[in-house]
């Protein structure tokens, strides 16, 4: 017998020691199965330099689905593994044994490998700590929210009256929200139950948080805490995104865009203020 509850938090995956086998059981169909590990693979000192003796005669396109080719990359982590490593504050422990790897296998100042494991953790470590000061500058505006006067504190939510106005009207012309009211309950909805969020690093202009909610609707929060955009998503994320560094590259910009996790803090602030309204 089984049922659904409303669950909030982690879901954790059951990791066996020794041979990481298991007996499972889904849709009546039984079969022993693996467990999915991340873990960071060194090579040989034998194998390297196995690979410069003999180099292969062509190597493979890399599928789109993998972050590097193993014929061309020893080891290394992919950016989802490294933002798990951040969030659970372990990066500490994951250098020491990458350390430990690369001196294990190779001569000091050999694993190249190791370097880019380390700026890729600082570089995600520096966008969780400018994100977090984002997000909790909007929080402590979700802290003053009238509840009494919606419509007057949501439009103190947005960057400028003047933003707010233009984002309202085009949003009516578009004729995806019937009222202030209709456009209020889409932009916390999307906060309160985001199904993505991403992160984008401009080299000259404010960062962004963009907040999804099942590819239909996107809230951008910006620098000072302020919601810069609340629109519906007419593109797949990818156009979005291309176009994103078309105009960064316009105005001579750099642009980087990470997956991010949404603030567990934010959503439930907004899912307070959404059951009183």
């Amino acid at each position: 017998n089984y049922f659904e509850v409303d669950y909030e938090g982690y879901v954790y995956c059951v990791e066996l020691e020794k041979n990481h086998i298991l007996y499972v059981r889904r849709n009546g169909r039984c079969t022993w199965s693996g467990n999915c590990r991340s873990s960071i693979m060194p090579i040989t000192k034998y194998q390297k330099e196995y690979r410069k003796k003999n180099p292969p005669k062509k190597i493979p396109e890399t599928d789109k689905s993998f972050l590097a080719n193993p014929f061309e990359s020893w080891w290394t982590i992919t950016d989802s593994m490294a933002r798990r490593i951040v969030e659970y504050g372990i990066t500490e422990e994951v250098l020491k044994e990458a350390k430990k790897l690369c001196n294990k296998q190779f001569a000091e100042g050999e694993c190249d490998e190791y370097k880019e494991v380390e700026n890729l953790l600082s570089e995600i470590e520096d966008v969780e700590k400018k994100k977090k000061a984002i997000e909790e500058e909007f929080i402590k505006k979700l802290q003053t929210f009238d509840v009494k006067n919606p419509i007057s504190s949501f439009r103190g939510l947005f960057i400028s009256e003047k933003a707010y106005r233009e984002h309202v009207n085009k949003r009516l012309d578009e004729k995806v929200i019937k009222d202030e009211t209709d456009y209020l309950k889409k932009t916390f909805y999307t906060l309160a139950y985001p199904t993505s969020a991403y992160y984008e690093n401009y080299s000259k202009s404010w960062d962004r948080i963009l907040y999804d909610s099942k590819r239909k609707w996107m809230v951008v929060l910006t620098e000072g805490g302020y919601i810069l955009s609340s629109m519906p998503v007419t593109k797949k994320l990818r156009e979005l995104f291309e176009d994103h560094f078309k105009k960064a590259k316009i105005s001579n910009q750099t642009l980087k865009i990470q997956r991010v996790s949404p603030n567990e803090k934010l959503k439930k602030e907004v899912r307070r203020i959404f059951k009183k309204l």
